[in-house]
């Protein structure tokens, strides 16, 4: 698959926040917006106060920051880390420990917390509620093998146990670059863990990568791919990044060219600076048109049928339009090309857009069962391509499709309007004080 990823300043409203923009075999895949306040607080890790328990819901309001509380589910503070042992394992109001922002706030709900810490890297994650290890499924029977019987040997010895998981990357990581990562992952979950409850309240013990090395960090290794940008420094970081992420082998086979601005990193990855002085790089990949598409709830589909999108309180309603026929012989074929585009579409749009949740797909009905079959594993195909899990569950006597996709950023029309609106107005602090 040919990779190609696009790091620009893209106007929006009167400002001009960078991009992140990642194209599959030619065509966008994944747009994000850097964080409106500068930084985003998911995967940060503090010391938090418990504020209130409400045993009905099963969770806790946590104080994490001065003037900023999160939820926390009870069901993920099962082996919490407190700054007072717990006698009978039970959290109480008043209560210090260890939370990690799992999600943002949105729509004016609190941030997501959790109580069981990850230390993720681009090829493994360490966990503090398990000791076990666990692969992405993406991984072949032969990667997981291997990969298991290293981490088996790293783990020997150690003062503290983590559970860790193997990212995709990481099944195709060579062991030197996946002891070095697990030593610096280990180092600092250490540290966290064993010293972080005698820090201050409030406190921020581990900050998250900044927006593009997070989004460095997920891009698939060993497969090829181009990085734009055209804002100098931020060239010269994403050199020193990657030049620090690449084992020595790779930094020996590294070939610079000062003149074109161009870097080739073993082969598979080239950062390339754009210097085109004429038309900005937005401009040349329509970038702005491309963010306008997104925003709009109507995408049409090649055979003159199209979809809306609506996000709603509950869950993402994908309604599929037949339009105008072009061809067939019969509606029965026209609907099922509709459906089998629509099935094609819906997977990019859902990631384009940063739309996650519950979603619910209104197909056009189909008599024949064989051409269903046909339209689901399209479906699920589509899905599988997509890095957040996503799952298609089930069929209901309606015929609508339910599919969940994990919530893992806000919604790309909830970046937009905190540019429009100005930084943090779409979050809000704790309705209950």
């Amino acid at each position: 698959m040919n990779r190609e990823v696009i790091l620009t300043r893209l106007p929006v409203g009167d400002r001009r926040p960078l991009a992140w923009v990642l194209y599959e075999n030619g065509r966008p895949v994944q747009l994000e917006l850097e964080p409106a306040g500068g930084e985003e607080r998911t995967g940060n890790i503090y010391v938090g106060k418990i504020e209130k328990l409400v045993p009905s819901m099963q969770a806790a309001f946590v104080r994490f920051a001065s003037g900023q509380s999160g939820y926390l589910p009870l069901a993920k503070a099962k082996r919490p880390l407190t700054r007072i042992p717990l006698p009978d394992g039970r959290l109480r109001e008043q209560d210090e420990l260890l939370v990690q922002v799992e999600r943002e706030g949105s729509k004016g709900k609190l941030p997501s917390l959790t109580a069981s810490l990850e230390f993720s890297g681009s090829l493994l994650v360490l966990l503090t509620d398990s000791n076990g290890i666990r692969f992405s499924p993406r991984l072949t029977r032969e990667q997981k093998k291997r990969a298991e019987a290293q981490i088996r040997e790293l783990q020997k010895g150690r003062e503290r146990s983590f559970g860790v998981l193997v990212r995709t990357n990481g099944g195709k990581a060579s062991p030197e670059e996946l002891s070095r990562e697990f030593e610096a992952l280990y180092r600092e979950a250490y540290q966290i863990c064993q010293y972080g409850c005698s820090r201050s309240v409030y406190s921020c013990l581990r900050r998250t990568d900044s927006f593009w090395a997070r989004q460095m960090a997920g891009i698939p290794r060993k497969e090829p791919v181009r990085v734009i940008t055209d804002e100098p420094e931020l060239y010269e970081k994403i050199k020193a990044f990657l030049s620090q992420s690449q084992d020595e082998e790779v930094c020996r086979e590294k070939r610079r060219s000062e003149d074109s601005g161009v870097v080739s990193y073993g082969g598979w990855l080239r950062l390339e600076k754009y210097q085109e002085t004429l038309q900005p790089l937005f401009k040349k990949y329509a970038l702005d048109e491309l963010l306008s598409s997104l925003l709009d709830r109507r995408v049409l589909l090649p055979s003159g049928g199209f979809l809306v999108i609506e996000q709603t309180e509950a869950f993402v309603a994908v309604d599929v339009n037949s339009g105008k026929r072009k061809g067939e012989r019969t509606p029965e074929e026209f609907y099922f090309r509709v459906n089998l585009e629509a099935a094609e579409e819906i997977p990019r749009q859902l990631r384009l857009r940063s739309l996650s949740g519950t979603v619910l797909i209104d197909f056009i009905n189909m008599r024949d069962k064989e051409q269903t079959g046909r339209l689901m594993s399209e479906l699920q195909r589509g899905f599988r391509e997509d890095p957040v899990r996503t799952q298609v569950i089930d069929v209901t006597r309606l015929n609508i499709t339910e599919v969940t996709r994990q919530k893992v950023r806000k919604p790309l029309w909830e970046q937009v309007e905190q540019y429009r609106c100005g930084a943090g107005s779409v979050d809000s602090g704790w309705v209950g004080e």
